[in-house]
Formats: structure tokens, sequence, C-alpha cells
């Protein structure tokens, strides 16, 4: 009888639970339907919108994306026939197949919205990523999730609302008197109402799921994920030693992970979260000042940093006006965004031409979060931190609880607008109301406090609760040990040292040891047998060789690292891009047992280079051949017409950024009597274009200072020498033409070089005997005679 028709929406983990529901009614005439397509359900709320609809919540069903999908079609305007029960969440228990354990599920906090928002916002971005080393019938299927989950993290603040609104019961309210909430839906007073001669046919229609084999709030690797039928892992799930030590691995300091997408929890704690009205109690609470000391180290605060630490409103009033809850947001309807956005070039959040947003639109028409995110990234990146402070400011008058955007814009201001300190602590302190579980961001809290206000006591409380939620965070200890000596606590300080120092062997270090009063006996090894001499494996003959890459999140830096890690030398990776970074040392160490290290700076930067390379292992400091290829090339344009900001850019970048690294690693060299420097280069250096006049330029300088560097160290035993190469098809086009596929199509009709034919060519020069020194070489494809003449009848090799 379609008039006994029900829906029952659940995740895959709690099919138990669904299934107490559906055996009940087994033998009954009533239509149970368990979990119909996004599709089917459209169709028949259409068709009759008082169709009862159960909803069996819990955090599996959060995070599952046919569930949300299926979500997502009721709950932008909920109707009074859903059903929504808040059941528990349930997880596999840690080093077990087949036990699994439950936990609660809560969606009425500000703190759970921002968990799942933070969730989906990720996940977008994960799907993304993939999406661009897909095609075909998979991308298809990419694309489709990935649809959903932008989707839904646009959105996941308004469907908790509204199901808070709704007043979800709990299990023992809904199982009732046999489910009595069901018949009263339908108008059936009694549960013999239904005839006991029809049997219910149960069919599984549950959608295609993501699943994720790390917990929520761990770093997310792309390539450790696949797509299958199955549930996301829940967030309280125990991560194995060897996912903890991969976080451990992907941990920077804040300068090295400004394009980070978020710094996300090592742990979920089960704790209640607090009512907004006591958030501030909360903080003072588990940062309290204590003593004297404390009260002499606040004189060094401004007073607007003081204030702040008296803190703000827990609600985040924005000016006049009070705000108990975040304010509802409502996703712009298709039609609204093609009138607003697609018409000015903004509806391709991903491809969007960001300059259209300054030049078209007032940031005060722009409502969508993803919009502004996407434009905050690329003014940053392009250098107008003005422009990406605004967008910042203006997700925080959209949604004043972001706490991604508290965070992001926090260090923004730390970076680039010296005069914002009390600003940036506001941001921070507020970002810890949000996500108040978070060890990464006590500890970059803690960072931004010990290195702008000396504020040694408040860093070492601060770096004490990122240990208490991370208990192997060693970054956390090696902080705490330094504040600590120099406060004067010195046995506390050398016990958290020697902690740091059992997490993470690199910090062990003879001016370590010195530093904090370890003395260490020096224990002879006792000789090997022989014949476990000879069962040794073989040591790799390059192994004991460092190897520096510079711009290896891509093109040719990425092909030159990789070529060096499967020849077995140590190599160090670096670029802007952490994410890549880590991405591409696990798979090199996965499939060629290759030993990299990856550090995360911008080389425009003088101060974060030498930061960045001081970090580095003792083992890792001699570098012995260094590869400038950090570089760009920003629009085309005459002289009379050029942007200075691309000016700027390719100057810092192309030249500076190589003076600085050079700098910092020849001192070494020298003082080891050997070394090698490459520099890459460009055939622009050689003979200028048309419209390349800066580029030109600067490729120009780098062929110069090649020469110059090589008459300085030569007599020092470092050899120096440069490449050159024509059209390469990488990356580079369309970060000149800022992602502009129609611009940056230049190598459709003929065949440039690769970046592995350069890295090969790289590789050769580097590899020579030390007494040859290849200085100088200029490569071209076949197809390129010189940087104006270029065979553009069609690609003639593959």
């Amino acid at each position: 009888m379609t008039s006994n028709l029900v829906y029952l929406l659940h995740a895959t983990d709690n099919q138990e639970v669904a299934a107490d529901v559906l055996n009940f009614y087994a033998n009954t005439s009533l239509n149970l339907v368990p979990n119909p397509g996004a599709e089917e359900l459209t169709k028949a709320i259409s068709a009759n919108p008082e169709t009862p609809i159960i909803l069996l919540i819990s955090d599996n069903f959060l995070q599952s994306i046919s569930s949300m999908d299926r979500l997502s079609v009721l709950i932008q305007d909920p109707s009074e026939h859903l059903i929504p029960v808040l059941i528990e969440g349930r997880k596999l228990r840690s080093g077990t197949v087949d036990i699994y354990d439950s936990y609660p599920t809560k969606i009425d906090t500000i703190q759970e919205v921002m968990k799942y928002r933070d969730f989906w916002y990720e996940e977008w971005i994960r799907l993304r990523k993939r999406c661009n080393d897909a095609s075909g019938e998979e991308l298809a299927k990419l694309e489709q999730k990935r649809s959903i989950a932008k989707k839904i993290s646009t959105n996941i603040g308004t469907f908790l609302r509204n199901l808070n609104g709704i007043q979800p019961m709990s299990w023992d309210e809904f199982s009732e008197n046999d489910y009595q909430v069901i018949l009263d839906h339908l108008g059936i007073k009694h549960l013999n109402e239904l005839s006991n001669n029809s049997t219910l046919h149960i069919v599984e229609n549950e959608a295609e799921e993501i699943q994720l084999e790390v917990p929520l709030h761990e770093p997310i690797s792309p390539e450790t994920t696949e797509v299958v039928d199955a549930e996301i892992t829940p967030p309280n799930s125990i991560p194995s030693n060897e996912e903890k030590e991969e976080e451990a691995a992907l941990v920077e300091l804040p300068e090295e992970i400004e394009n980070a997408i978020e710094i996300p929890d090592v742990e979920e704690i089960e704790l209640e979260a607090p009512a907004l009205d006591d958030l501030t109690d909360t903080i003072e609470e588990e940062i309290p000042v204590l003593d004297v000391e404390k009260n002499k180290e606040e004189e060094l605060l401004n007073d607007a940093e003081i204030e702040n630490e008296k803190i703000v409103d827990a609600t985040f009033s924005t000016e006049n006006q009070e705000l108990e809850e975040p304010i509802p947001f409502k996703e712009p309807t298709t039609e609204i965004l093609e009138t607003t956005f697609m018409s000015r070039g903004l509806g391709d959040t991903e491809n969007m031409d960001v300059e259209a947003v300054y030049e078209n639109l007032d940031l005060k028409e722009v409502n969508d979060l993803d919009v502004l995110f996407n434009v905050a990234e690329a003014e940053a990146e392009e250098g107008d931190f003005e422009n990406a402070r605004r967008c910042y400011e203006r997700i925080l008058q959209l949604d004043p609880t972001n706490g991604r955007a508290m965070l992001w814009l926090a260090r923004l201001l730390d970076k680039h607008f010296e005069d914002e300190k009390s600003k940036v602590s506001e941001l921070y302190t507020k970002a810890l109301f949000c996500n108040e579980e978070s060890a990464n961001l006590y500890y970059e809290y803690a960072l931004h406090l010990k290195h702008r206000f000396q504020s040694l006591h408040r860093a070492s409380d601060l770096l004490e609760r990122a240990i208490h939620l991370n208990p192997k965070f060693d970054l956390a200890y090696a902080e705490l040990a330094d504040c600590q000596q120099k406060l004067g606590h010195i046995e506390r300080g050398r016990a958290n040292y020697l902690q740091a120092c059992i997490l993470n062997a690199a910090y062990q270090s003879t001016a370590g040891d010195a530093q904090y009063g370890v003395y260490r006996e020096v224990v002879e090894a006792p000789e090997e047998p022989e014949e476990a001499v000879l069962n040794e494996a073989p040591k790799h003959p390059n192994s004991d060789k460092v190897v520096m890459v510079t711009g290896a999140t891509s093109g040719i830096g990425q092909a030159v690292a990789e070529l060096f890690a499967i020849n077995g030398y140590k190599v160090i990776v670096t670029g802007r891009r952490a994410e890549r970074l880590a991405e591409m040392k696990l798979s090199l160490e996965e499939q060629y047992g290759a030993e990299m290290q990856t550090l995360s700076f911008d080389v425009r930067d003088a101060e974060s280079v030498d930061k960045a390379l001081s970090m580095l292992p003792e083992a890792w400091r001699n570098i012995d051949i260094l590869i400038n290829n950090a570089g760009l090339a920003k629009g085309r344009a005459p002289i009379h017409e050029g942007n200075i900001a691309h000016w700027e850019q390719m100057i810092d970048t192309n030249l500076k950024g190589l003076l600085y690294l050079t700098r910092v690693v020849t001192p070494n060299m020298v003082e080891r009597g050997k070394g090698f420097i490459i520099n890459i280069g460009s055939t622009a250096g050689k003979d200028a274009y048309p419209n390349g006049n800066v580029y030109c330029a600067t490729k120009a300088a780098v062929d110069m200072l090649t020469k110059g560097l090589r008459m300085d160290l030569f007599k020092h035993g470092v050899r120096v020498a440069a490449i050159h190469p024509g059209h390469v098809e990488t990356e580079f086009a369309k970060v000149r033409f800022d992602g502009n596929e129609e611009k940056a199509a230049i190598y459709d009709n003929f065949s440039p070089l690769t970046a592995y034919d350069v890295a090969e060519t790289v590789y050769f020069v580097a590899t020579r005997p030390g007494r040859i020194n290849i200085q100088d070489v200029t490569m071209y494809s076949a197809q390129q005679a010189t940087n104006m003449m270029v065979d553009d009848s069609g690609k003639k090799f593959g």
C-alpha cells in the first residue's frame, strides 16, 4: 500500500540498528524502504511530500557521502514529516577486525559544526586533487563526488541547524511502544491495523561511499585513499603507530605551513563541548597566570594584547550585534549564482578569474565562502596581502566562527602586517575557542607568543596543553624544553629535550646535549661476526651524498628530485606547497626506499630560508649538490604596460631566491672543499623575445651570476653550472597566465621538452667525475630552433 510507504535513511556502519526497525515490520503491510538513491528520493518527495522519512543520524552518517547526499535533498527546507533520530556512532576497535565500539553523536555545539564543516572541506579538496590525475569513467565518478562534497562543506552548518530545529529524538524515544512514532506519522493508531499477509522484500540501494584510511583530524594523504563501497572512518578511531609516525613527519612550523589547508587535530578526545557563554572561563582555567614572574612578563606585551587575554565576548559580537549562534548562511540558488557570479567570471571557483572579483564586483556583494577562500589564496600567492586580508575579513563577517578563516588570517597578519600583533593573538585565541582539541593549533599559538612577545610562561602553558592532547608531539617537547631552560627550569628543560630526542632522534646533537647538560657514555659496539658482515645488505654508493632541490613541488624540480632519489641520494625537497612535498616523500620512500627531507618555505623570504635550513638534522646539513630550480614567469606584456607586481615576483623568486639559498649553502661547501651548484636558467636569458622583458632579464642575471659564482668558488673545489632549457611542458605556462587554459595552451602544435628530459641532463652534469665541470648547457626540443622559431605544424614526437 503506497499510503504505508516510509523511507529509512542510515549509514552502512549502522546497519544493525536499522535492521531492528526493518525486521520488526518485515511481515506487515508497511512498505519500509531503506536508503533510496538521492534522485529516487527527490522524485518520491515531489510525488508525495507527506511521506514519512526516518533519519538515523550518527557520526558515521554525517561522514558518509551518499548519506549526506540524500540528506541534502531533505534538509534545506525540512518538512514536518522528517523523523530525525540521534543514534550512536560505531567504530572498529583498534587492533581488531570485527569488534566495534560505540560513541555518542553530537550536533548541538559550534565545535561539532566546525568539525564536520572542516571534514567536508578537506574531503572536497582531496577529491578535487584526485580529479586532476583521473580520466574517463573514473573522472566522471570523482567529479560527481567532488560536487557533492563541495555542496556539503558549504551547507553543513545549515543542515545541522535545521536538524536541531526539528529536535531529534533519542533511540529510546523512537523505539518506545513498538516504534509508535512511525504509526503516528501514518495516522495509524495501533500496530494491528497493519495486515500481516504481505511480506516486505528489503533491497539495499546504498550509493558508493568514500573510504578514508585515516581518522578525522589527521593529515589526509590523497595517495593513501581509495574509492570503495564503505563508510568514512569515524573520528574517534585510534591511529596506528605507522599513521602517527606519518603525522609527525608532516608537522611543520607555522611559517612553513602557510599554504596548508589547515592544521588538523591529532587525536579526538571525548570532552563535553562548552556552551558559548562558558568559553572564556574554560580558556582562563586552562592557561592560568600563576606567579610574579608571569606578571613581570606581561609588561612586555602591549596593552591591546593584554586586553585580548582577558577576552573577548565568547559569542563573537560583530559591531553592536551580539550573536548567540553562527550567522545562518544559505548557499545562493543556481539562478542567483548565474546572475551574480557566472556573468562576471566567478562561477567556477577552481578556474575563476581572480582579478574579476576586484574589477567587476564589490566584495560586499560576495556571499559564497568558496569564492572568498579561493580569491584569498590566489591574492596571497600573488603578493596582494591587503586584498587577501579583505577576503578573510569578509568571510568572518558572514560566518564569525569560521575557524579556518581565523587561522589563515592570523598567519597572514603575523607574516605581512607587522603592526597587527595584538590582532593576531586575538584571532589565535578565537580559533582555539572553535577548535579546542587541536594540539597543532596550541603549538602554533605558542610559537607566536614566544617569538613575537618573548612570552615564555604563556607559551609554555600552551605547549603543555599541546602535549596533553598529543603525547608524541616531538616539536612541542623541543620548544617547551627551550622555553623552560630560558626560564631557568633546567631539570624540566633537560627532561623535555630528552623526550624530544626519544621521539625523534634528529633532535639529538652534540650542541643540544651541551646546551641541556646531557652527558652520554660512549660505548664501543662489539665487533660483528664475519658472517653477519657478509650477510649485511650492500650500502648504496650514493647514500652519503645530500642533494637539495628547490621548487620541487612540480615540473622540472619534481623530476630532478625523483631521479636523484631513485639513484640512492639523500634528497631534500623544498617548496611552498607542504602537502605536495609530503606526498612526494611518502611515494618515493614507499617505492624506492629513498631517504627524503621536506622543507616548506618561500625562497623570496631570506629569514624563512635561514630558519628552514637551520632545522635540518645534523646528518643532512652537508649539502653536496644544490639545484636552484625555483623560478617562474608572470604575464607577458610590453614594458610600458607591465604589471609591477609581476616584475617584483619574478625578480624576488628567480634572482633573489637563488641568491638567498646559495648564500646559506656555499659556506659549508667552501669549508669542506667540495660541492656542486647547478642553476636552472632558461634560453630566455640567452636571447630575449617580445613581451618577455623582465623574465628574460632575470634569467640573463642567472646566467651572469652563474659565471660569477664559478669564478669565486672554483678555487675552493666547488663546481658551478647552469642548464638553460627552451620550451618545457610543465605547469610553467599555467602559472604565467594565472591558470588561463586557453592562453597556456602553447604546446598543442609541437613537441616541447619534458621535465624528465631536463632532469636527465641535470643528473648527467652532476654525476661527472670531480675533474670535470660541464659549465653551461643550452637545450631545445627538436621542433624549436630559437626562442622565436618553433615548428608548430603538429606534434612530431611522442
